[in-house]
């Protein structure tokens, strides 16, 4: 298996990741390509702002069984973190780096170190439910 195949039934190879693997160079060469899994969008009557106005957002990492990122994932989502923290001081817009463990199975969902049944992981993505953004170990 090579060192990006991750491919599964439950994560299909797009053709462009297909693409990518093999054609462009791997970590010890310089190279990181990551995915992320969700991005939401909460903008408008959501938030008590006009349907037109910029939004606020959070990222999510979704695992099944673990919620441990892979040390190139950390640094590559912990830059992006910085970087989007960096251009919203006062989180207006970005509300953080979230990773949720869930096998889809289970009542609980863990977001970050946080454990959480369903009702109120619905109510945190709708940002009614306030949870602590990760913490990169910064």
């Amino acid at each position: 298996m090579k060192e990006w195949d991750n491919a599964s039934p439950l994560y299909p190879e797009l053709p462009i990741r297909k693409w990518i693997r093999e054609n462009i160079p791997r970590g010890q060469e310089g190279y990181n390509i990551e995915d992320l899994d969700l991005i939401i969008l909460r903008f408008g009557n959501a938030i008590g702002r006009d349907y037109g106005a910029d939004g606020e957002f959070i990222l999510c990492e979704c695992k099944e069984n673990k919620p441990l990122l892979p040390y190139k994932q950390k640094r590559t989502f912990q830059l992006l973190d910085r970087l989007l923290k960096e251009a919203d001081p006062q989180e207006k817009h970005y509300k953080g780096f979230y990773l949720v463990c869930w096998d889809g199975k289970r009542e609980v969902v863990q977001v970050n170190s946080d454990i959480i049944n369903q009702k109120e992981f619905v109510l945190f993505l709708k940002g009614k439910l306030q949870l602590k953004p990760y913490n990169f170990g910064r």
